[in-house]
């Protein structure tokens, strides 16, 4: 009945999901040149972590492609919820002053 041809369908929708968000991996990956924005080092596809630059948690976009850039998964790690307004932002005594600043609501 309907139930059974419900149940097949599903999986097809999860495996065109996952052809898209590879897709979506992949134009972000080429697009920054295989490197680490914050740290301009090189990353390899399969070791490379997507970084929302405005955090969903402060209102960033999950959908559009301008909020997304590489990173290796150090920098993305460092980084977590932060917004930076520069560069330099990721400097480890930068980036203590700006999570002590974001814990004390500063």
């Amino acid at each position: 009945g309907l139930t059974e041809l419900l149940k097949f369908q599903k999986p097809h929708r999860k495996i065109r999901s996952r052809r898209k968000r590879k897709r979506f991996r992949c134009r972000i990956f080429w697009r920054d040149r295989g490197l680490c924005q914050y740290c301009d080092k090189p990353v390899r596809f399969d070791q490379m972590t997507l970084d929302h630059i405005v955090p969903l948690v402060a209102g960033g976009s999950d959908r559009h492609k301008e909020n997304f850039c590489t990173a290796c998964s150090d920098c993305n790690t460092a980084k977590a919820q932060l917004l930076l307004e520069a560069l330099d932002d990721l400097a480890p005594e930068n980036l203590k002053k700006k999570f002590e600043e974001t814990i004390a609501g500063v």
